[in-house]
């Protein structure tokens, strides 16, 4: 049976702890006659060669047991970081909208996304305005508005016109920075109960199961969906087992997938998340007595 990386780690760990015991072990001292002791008396500590060549082999497995260890624990928690950001700067957006519109983002109103609804809220840009909602999403002068150069905010000072650039796709769409910038790890969940209402917009006064304990956007390991595409995840179609497939709540990272509340808080999904409770979660009026202060008491939600 393959062993885990976190064992085999441990077990080169013991090993180097073991052959460094070896060494310190063959450290001879020697003193002088106790009548004849001070501080010239004390011999200087030998170390043969032998010891000083299992020492250095000891100390050079035990950095490289531990910068293999550490450095890539920093680089997830680093990804898992970023990616949770990204969902909590994509939530204030979502508040904002609803703040400015009394209601929230539609998910895929006359066929667009709730996605490119947002950029106002997220930084200038004249993406929003290049947009074209009288054309398909994936229309030509739509699916090109994040590679194409259009104008920046940074006028000459001669007073010409602002020079143009692409701007890429808005970054907190993103569960991490990626080569690719054009797919979205972040789906609404979408259906006749949950925060998303097909075809049309949702209220704050219709999530009557509250706000705290309501999800509206999660983290999928889903590739294949354009951040322009007005695609989601149905919760009557959905897994509600975690990191079920691609029609789950799912994540790459270990400490599992980042979740948006209804409020904007995010949280990370612990994997002991049973289906009824899942269930609960995406609904927004199954009445089921559910508490975040308990879910974060028994470990369901991770803070991030």
């Amino acid at each position: 049976m393959t062993k885990s990386p976190r064992t085999q780690q441990s077990q080169i760990t013991k090993k180097c702890t073991r052959v460094a015991g070896r060494a310190f072990h063959e450290v001879r001292v020697t003193w002088r006659q106790p009548g004849d002791f001070d501080r010239s008396s004390l011999e200087e500590r030998t170390l043969t060669r032998n010891t000083k060549i299992a020492l250095a082999i000891a100390c050079s497995l035990l950095a490289i047991s531990f910068i293999g260890y550490v450095v890539p624990y920093a680089s997830q928690r680093r990804a898992e970081q970023t990616c949770a950001a990204n969902l909590r700067y994509v939530g204030h957006a979502v508040q904002s909208y609803h703040s400015s519109f009394g209601r929230f983002p539609s998910p895929d109103c006359d066929g667009h996304s709730w996605r490119i609804r947002c950029v106002p809220f997220m930084f200038a840009s004249p993406m929003y305005g290049e947009y074209r909602f009288d054309e398909p999403w994936d229309s030509e002068a739509n699916i090109s508005i994040d590679t194409r150069p259009l104008p920046t905010k940074d006028f000459p000072p001669d007073g010409g016109p602002p020079p143009e650039e692409p701007h890429g796709m808005p970054y907190a769409y993103q569960c991490i920075d990626e080569s690719n910038a054009h797919h979205t790890a972040f789906l609404m969940l979408v259906g006749v109960h949950a925060f998303g209402k097909p075809g049309g917009w949702r209220r704050s006064d219709e999530i009557v199961d509250g706000l705290e304990t309501t999800l509206a956007i999660v983290e999928t390991i889903r590739s294949d969906v354009h951040w322009l595409d007005p695609t989601d995840l149905n919760i009557d179609k959905m897994s509600f087992s975690l990191n079920d497939g691609l029609n789950s709540i799912s994540s790459p990272h270990a400490s599992g997938p980042a979740v948006l509340f209804c409020d904007g808080a995010v949280y990370r999904l612990h994997s002991s998340v049973t289906p009824d409770l899942l269930r609960a979660m995406v609904t927004i009026d199954g009445g089921e007595p559910i508490s975040r202060d308990e879910m974060i008491a028994k470990g369901y939600l991770v803070p991030h």
